[in-house]
Order: structure tokens, then C-alpha cells, then sequence
């Protein structure tokens, strides 16, 4: 019966990483249509590394507490793009946190709608999660975290331990997202890059 589950889930893996990739390429190409070299090349590193951490956050090799993992099965292509949506979302409002002052948060956000194709609610989502970051910073993370699941898996109510887990790998994954983003060329320099440009 356990292997048998396995097998479900692992196969369901398999067809979110064909729709992931799928979608990671086509937010790449929009990224790639902005006209502000900053902000192009931000939202296409966003959809890279979002790409990458879904293998993770999919995988049956993590925590038993991935609520992602455990309904693998209701992830349908209009739940993958939510799921891109989403953490863009986490890396866009924690970016403009850190980096209050040096970029154009407006235009940042006008063009994370465009290239991810947010619907109205989820623009309207990101207006009140970004005030509570900028508010309410201690609120954010829990808050976000249930928004994350509610929005790309509709489950209303998760346990602590699947909030808990969703916080946590999103803290980790823009961690490790900006640590490659500014590996080889820092943040403040790439805005001077852009301005020159």
C-alpha cells in the first residue's frame, strides 16, 4: 500500500515538473520583454530559481510535514502557476523590504504582474501582503504562509506543522535565492548597471 502511494505521487511529481518547466519558460520570455534591465533580469532569475525550489518543494524526499507533497494529485496547471505566482509574490515583497529606497517599488510590481500574468485578486493579494510586511513585519510570515497554501492548494485551514514548513522554506529559498542573485555581481551594482544603461 506505502509503495503503491509512492508511486502515485511520484508520477504526479513527474507530470508538476514537465508543467513547471513549461511555465518557468514562458515567465523567462516576459521577463525578457522589459524594457528596464534591472527588473528583466530580476523576474527572469525569479522564475529560474522558482523553477528549481518546486523540484524541492514537490519532492518526496522532503519533510513529512509538505503539505505541497502530501496533494501532489490536486496540483493542475492553473495550481502550478498559482504556485509561481506565489513565491514571486514572497521574493518581490521581501526584496523591496531589504531594499526600501533604491528601487522603484511601482514599477517593479506593474511589471511582476505582467510577466507572471497575475489575475485582479492575486494583485489585490499582493497590495495586502505587502502592507503587512512593511507594517507588520512579525505577521508576515505566518500570514503569507497561509496564503500560500489557501491560494495554491485552497486549503483554508492547515495544521501549524504545514504553516510552519511553508514559512520556513520560503525563508530559506529567498536566502538562497539572493546569495546566488548577488554572487558575481552585488545588488547595488546592478542598479547602477541598469541606470546606465
Amino acid at each position: 500500500m506505502k509503495k503503491r502511494f509512492y508511486i502515485k505521487k511520484f508520477e504526479s511529481y513527474k507530470e508538476n515538473k514537465n508543467t513547471m518547466a513549461e511555465l518557468k519558460k514562458n515567465y523567462v520570455d516576459n521577463a525578457m520583454t522589459e524594457n528596464n534591465m534591472f527588473i528583466r533580469d530580476l523576474l527572469a532569475f525569479e522564475a529560474e530559481f522558482i523553477h528549481i525550489d518546486s523540484d524541492t518543494f514537490f519532492s518526496p524526499f522532503t519533510a513529512r510535514s509538505n503539505i505541497f507533497f502530501r496533494n501532489l494529485k490536486n496540483l493542475d496547471g492553473n495550481k502550478c502557476r498559482r504556485f509561481y505566482r506565489m513565491l514571486s509574490i514572497y521574493y518581490t515583497i521581501s526584496l523591496s523590504a531589504k531594499k526600501r529606497g533604491k528601487i522603484n517599488i511601482k514599477e517593479l510590481k506593474d511589471a511582476l504582474f505582467r510577466v507572471f500574468d497575475f489575475e485582479e485578486t492575486e494583485k489585490l493579494l499582493f497590495q495586502l501582503l505587502f502592507k503587512c510586511r512593511m507594517e507588520n513585519k512579525e505577521q508576515f510570515w505566518p500570514l503569507f504562509s497561509k496564503a500560500f497554501i489557501g491560494h495554491t492548494l485552497g486549503i483554508i485551514k492547515p495544521s501549524l506543522f504545514a504553516v510552519a514548513f511553508t514559512e520556513n522554506f520560503c525563508y530559506n529559498s529567498f536566502r538562497t535565492f539572493m546569495r546566488y542573485y548577488t554572487k558575481y555581481i552585488s545588488f547595488n551594482r546592478r542598479i547602477e548597471i541598469s541606470k546606465a544603461q
